[in-house]
């Protein structure tokens, strides 16, 4: 098993284990350079079971000298007959130290040759600092594709974890919310500004499109996001705390099967749930008469408070609410398998 086949995030892990010093910012190829370092210089670790794995891909990758191998050149005549060579090639040079002294003659008259020469050193000059210019180029493209690999490695590893995914689920829900109140309306409509402000301010301003709060200060939209909050986030994550059978497999805080599992049964119980004669005749009796005692009309209040948010998600979930939770529940429960 090789460093580089882990995740960064088992490579930050693997080094606050080794008690090596790392940065977030670190590239992944820096992670793993530090820490096959540390296990080169420390062999004692290879007796450990869980860091033996990775000493073998450490040390095919680190460079090891090669011994250097002599061959024979051949027999003892074979030898004799090229020191004799090189003694005809001894006496041959000495006429070639003649001849040079003659062309060394001839260079010494060429002054001229010197501007030539500074004019090579300007062209080495120059082409040095375009290879450094590319070296730096692509150090820098490098560095960058280093980061963008480690950054898509990591918003993975955030997408797939079952709390993105319920995250996700819930934001759609109050987006579908906000598409049902939300508006948008002229600004000199927008009811708390002062008179004056609107007759000051120019006809491309007043013009102006902005969203309008009113809808969100109504009892009806406090009466449905209450709920919506209730029924979707506080009571399944209240029952996935305390009924949590995933910490031992996978350490979650949460268990995100019976958070989906809890999630599904209330929003069938509030989207699905017939309203009865029963809850049409306790609405009249809140609304038409002071019942006897405070718990009483504490309860006839609750039940026509949560009578009336289930109807509004109704008209704006329908099905879509039901069917993104058992998607949810499945990919949670199928993550969760992965570890049983």
């Amino acid at each position: 098993m090789s460093l580089k086949s882990l995740k960064k995030s088992d490579l930050i892990q693997l080094a606050q284990e080794l008690g090596l010093s790392y940065s977030s910012r670190d590239l992944k190829e820096e992670l793993v350079e530090n820490i096959a370092r540390h296990f080169l210089e420390q062999d004692e670790l290879e007796s450990n079971p869980k860091y033996s794995k990775f000493y073998l891909s450490i040390r095919k990758g680190s460079p090891a000298k090669k011994p250097v191998v002599y061959e024979r050149i051949g027999s003892e005549e074979e030898l004799e007959e090229s020191k004799r060579g090189l003694q005809i090639d001894g006496d041959e040079g000495e006429e070639d130290d003649e001849d040079s002294e003659i062309v060394d003659e001839e260079v010494e008259d060429d002054d001229e040759d010197e501007e030539g020469g500074e004019d090579n050193e300007s062209v080495d000059s120059l082409q040095y600092k375009v290879k450094s210019l590319k070296r730096t180029l692509f150090g820098r493209l490098e560095y960058f594709k280093e980061y963008l690999l480690d950054s898509n490695e990591l918003v993975r590893d955030v997408l797939s974890t079952p709390e993105t995914v319920f995250l996700i689920e819930l934001l759609f829900e109050l987006a579908l919310i906000e598409l049902h109140y939300g508006e948008t309306i002229p600004l000199y409509k927008v009811s708390f500004l002062p008179k004056a402000l609107k007759k000051a301010l120019p006809i491309r301003v007043k013009n102006l499109k902005v969203f309008n709060l009113q809808p969100l200060l109504t009892i009806s939209f406090f009466q449905l996001f209450v709920t919506w909050f209730l029924s979707s986030v506080l009571v399944p994550l209240i029952a996935s705390y305390y009924f949590n059978f995933s910490e031992y497999l996978q350490g979650y805080k949460y268990d995100p099967v019976i958070f989906g599992i809890a999630k599904l049964i209330l929003t069938l119980t509030v989207v699905k749930s017939s309203i009865t004669l029963s809850d049409v005749k306790d609405e009249l009796f809140n609304e038409f008469n002071l019942p006897n005692t405070v718990l009483t009309h504490t309860y006839f209040a609750a039940k026509s408070f949560f009578l009336h948010g289930s109807v509004e998600l109704r008209l704006i979930f329908g099905n879509v609410s039901i069917v993104s939770t058992l998607i949810t529940t499945f990919i949670a429960f199928y993550s969760v398998l992965q570890y049983v």
